[in-house]
């Protein structure tokens, strides 16, 4: 379907059967973008606006112009005498100073992404908050320190008096089986239920 010409040079004369009508989802695709990106950058106020066509489906010609992408050969004729190019160097220095708005823009909704994805992942329970958990894996790793470092004082009067060095290791492994085994039972205990808070 050919597209009706615009005054400000982004169309030119579309009645060449050149350009590639697309749905937002290809749109999106093509752009290495989700689906939402799409329906965003192409409503009323989005950089893509002009490309959208009456069906709400997008013109890809007109949004590889809006991009500054040239369009691949493969995929549609060459444009005979300009058509469907940027003529105008006013817009072609606007697009192109827009590279770095776009680039500022893709980081941002990369970083949106990404922080709504560790939300997502904490309220499933897949995530703990550092904040929640430091404190108690503080407390934790203390009580286990103190517990290894009280077995030498527990077997030093028993050891002392031993000759066999198989006898001295039995009785310090025991009394470290114990110091941990001890130790796992206070944390399942403690943690028992608990729903990483």
């Amino acid at each position: 379907m050919a597209t009706a010409a615009k005054t400000n040079g982004v169309r030119d004369a579309a009645d060449d059967g050149a350009d590639e009508i697309i749905s937002k989802a290809e749109f999106a695709r093509r752009m290495k973008r989700s689906g939402g990106w799409a329906t965003q950058v192409t409503g009323k106020d989005g950089k893509f606006a002009e490309a959208l066509t009456p069906d709400g489906k997008v013109n890809w010609s007109v949004a590889q112009v809006l991009d500054g992408v040239r369009a691949d050969a493969t995929k549609s004729p060459a444009p005979s005498s300009g058509a469907g190019v940027v003529q105008d160097p006013a817009v072609q220095q606007a697009l192109a100073s827009d590279q770095a708005f776009k680039d500022a823009r893709a980081r941002k909704m990369e970083a949106d992404a990404d922080a709504s994805e560790a939300k997502r992942r904490e309220q499933l329970g897949d995530l703990v908050s550092a904040k929640v958990i430091g404190p108690k894996l503080f407390g934790d790793l203390r009580d286990l320190r103190e517990r290894i470092l009280k077995v030498p004082d527990d077997v030093a009067e028993q050891v002392a008096s031993m000759t066999d060095v198989r006898e001295v290791r039995t009785v310090v492994m025991d009394a470290l089986r114990d110091a941990l085994g001890g130790y796992a039972e206070d944390l399942a205990a403690r943690y028992s239920g608990d729903d990483h808070a």
